[in-house]
């Protein structure tokens, strides 16, 4: 990973750290970092409004993908007020630590007050979105709800 340039761009890289080594520990991290009224979303998916809500999708995810945990390699990482803007490569492991799929993503974090309040990534949602309906499938499930 980077180096932090401040404490906001540290927080988000102590965020994404915290995302695994299982589902648990990852809803504990959105439970610890994000706001009750984050706004998430994954631009071309589902707009996640709340902290809730963020928590039912990462449970949608493990359900439909086999997905536990992630590891985030943050390539670069900068910041200007309360935005931080990274540069990353997410990648999705089922709980037995074997790699369902990697993405490229740029996203954008807003931290404010100690909590992260918005949280956007910007990815190739259509090659995202073919290869989680193929896990999905494989997997016995229908369409795969973002």
């Amino acid at each position: 990973m980077v180096s932090a340039s401040n404490d906001k761009e540290q927080f988000v890289l102590d965020f994404f750290k915290g995302m695994g080594p299982d589902l648990e520990s990852f809803k504990k991290t959105y439970r610890e970092y994000l706001a009750e009224d984050v706004e998430w979303e994954s631009v071309g998916f589902d707009h996640h409004p709340n902290l809730e809500d963020s928590l039912k999708y990462l449970d949608t995810l493990a359900e439909q993908t086999g997905m536990a945990y992630c590891d985030i390699n943050v390539i670069n990482i900068g910041s200007a007020g309360d935005l931080v803007f990274t540069e990353r490569v997410d990648t999705m492991y089922r709980g037995d630590g074997s790699k369902i799929m990697d993405f490229r993503v740029a996203g954008v974090l807003e931290v404010r007050d100690g909590k992260i309040r918005r949280y956007t990534d910007y990815l190739d949602s259509l090659g995202t979105a073919t290869q989680l309906q193929s896990l999905a499938q494989e997997m016995g499930h229908g369409a795969v709800s973002a």
